[in-house]
């Protein structure tokens, strides 16, 4: 799912809604749209839609992620999500991290959730 956002036309924060968006530093704001799964903005609504990609789920749990999200890439590379198992081997761990970085181009750690 993705979230109507606007971006300022000067310093491009984004804001959940227009007023505020008038307010801050714009002559005026510019419509964008947030990724409901990671959370990135785009100009192009499809473009949000299409961000975190399909959907897979967790055969442990049967939670729904979105292939490119560090739990869904945990479910494609080690077949169960950090919700239901919260412990990985060092080499699952290293694994997910590592496909996660060739997807994305971004760092994570798998033990702590975060995105960096």
């Amino acid at each position: 799912m993705v979230e109507q956002v606007w971006m300022c036309g000067l310093c491009s924060g984004t804001h959940e809604c227009e007023g505020e968006a008038v307010m801050c530093c714009s002559p005026e704001p510019q419509e964008a749209w947030a990724c409901g799964d990671c959370e990135e903005v785009h100009k192009q609504k499809d473009e949000a839609v299409g961000c975190c990609g399909e959907k897979v789920s967790c055969p442990k749990c049967m939670r729904p992620h979105s292939e490119k999200t560090l739990n869904g890439v945990s479910v494609r590379v080690v077949g169960f999500c950090n919700i239901c198992t919260p412990v990985y081997s060092y080499e699952e761990q290293r694994s997910v991290e590592d496909a996660f970085y060739a997807g994305n181009g971004i760092n994570c750690n798998v033990l702590t959730g975060s995105v960096y």
